[in-house]
């Protein structure tokens, strides 16, 4: 039902995102269906959001912080981050992006940081391991 389209806030990852969307749009898929998901952001980087926004000629729809060690541990042992750090904010960040692309309005059902949810988890969350907590 959506693209997801990952980037980083560098020349490279901007480019080839760029690319991507042309490509998506010439084969015309729907606005509404592309979403652009900026990775390791961190405020210093070098490039803004609104720098994507303009070479991308599309909004960001979300944005995953930059934390390296949890996510680092998560892959080194094979494991879903949930489970590794779930009180980091890439795993409540991962929460809040699931439940949007999942469909819950405004993140609705998502209670915050503590991961505590107030709904059913969503096909995402089931999908990349994200256990319910509560």
């Amino acid at each position: 039902d959506r693209i997801v389209i990952v980037t980083q806030l560098t020349v490279p990852g901007l480019r080839s995102a760029q690319r991507t969307i042309t490509i998506c749009r010439r084969l015309g898929y729907p606005e509404e269906k592309l979403s652009v998901v900026v990775s390791r952001h961190q405020p210093s980087d070098v490039l803004s959001l609104a720098d994507a926004t303009q070479a991308l000629n599309t909004e960001i729809y979300w944005k995953l912080p930059n934390d390296y060690r949890p996510m680092a541990e998560a892959l080194m042992r094979g494991v879903p981050l949930a489970e590794v750090a779930p009180g980091s904010k890439l795993a409540w960040s991962y929460d809040q992006l699931a439940a949007k692309l999942g469909g819950v309005g405004d993140r609705a059902g998502v209670a915050g940081r503590n991961g505590h949810h107030t709904s059913e988890p969503s096909s995402l969350r089931r999908l990349f391991g994200m256990k319910r907590r509560g």
